[in-house]
């Protein structure tokens, strides 16, 4: 079993990988909690499942674009142009486009068994350049969506603003909470890390809110 990684141990000054400063961690890149290495078995048992959720999500996002072209076209298309419309056309074909990629797990970071269990330099840096890389993907993945999200709330504030007409409390609140949510989101994804996965499944992260 691989009990040693670079996410568990400082790299000597030797080889210091790239997101290591004098004594500092990486603003982006902060030193991980421990994980335990899952068993083999319900680790694939995981992973699949997850796809399986990814997949259903995605037939059901696409199917819902379809199902509401018409309106689109007659209500948002032939409209007057105007911010919101811009916004829409901005973020509506953002999950549609990316959702794909974000369903392909490996992104290339994975490694063959086995070179895991050396430590030497070049394995060493080696294996920490893929999991920098697994966690900028992690961060990708996770903004795209929250831009979404957070975008939508904004819309149903502009919404609720218009119906409780006058009612600033009310308008204030909703806003005071929208913005300590969006700190909370930017914070758990500075903070996040990749999902320590068993080695046997050459998967070094798991897509979807890893933190």
């Amino acid at each position: 079993m691989v009990t040693r990684l670079c996410l568990d141990r400082r790299p000597s000054k030797r080889s210091p990988p790239p997101y290591w400063k004098k004594g500092q961690r990486h603003f982006f890149l902060p030193k991980p909690m421990p994980q335990a290495i899952p068993d083999l078995v319900s680790d694939m048992w995981e992973l699949h499942r997850s796809n399986y959720v990814r997949l259903s999500a995605f037939v059901g996002l696409v199917r819902n674009h379809l199902i509401t072209l018409s309106d689109e076209i007659e209500y948002v298309w032939k409209s007057p142009k105007g911010p919101i419309t811009y916004l829409f056309f901005l973020l509506h074909p953002k999950d549609p486009l990316f959702y794909p990629l974000e369903l392909h797990r490996l992104v290339d970071i994975s490694l063959p068994i086995g070179q895991t269990h050396e430590v030497d330099s070049l394995q060493f840096n080696f294996f920490c350049i893929t999991q920098r890389r697994c966690r900028r993907f992690i961060r990708y993945e996770v903004s795209t969506t929250g831009i979404v999200i957070q975008a939508a709330k904004i819309m149903m504030l502009i919404r609720i603003r218009a119906i409780y007409v006058g009612n600033k409390p009310i308008t204030a609140l909703l806003v005071g909470l929208l913005l300590l949510e969006t700190g909370v989101h930017i914070w758990l994804i500075i903070h996040g890390e990749p999902v320590l996965h068993n080695p046997a499944t050459t998967t070094r992260h798991t897509v979807y809110r890893d933190y």
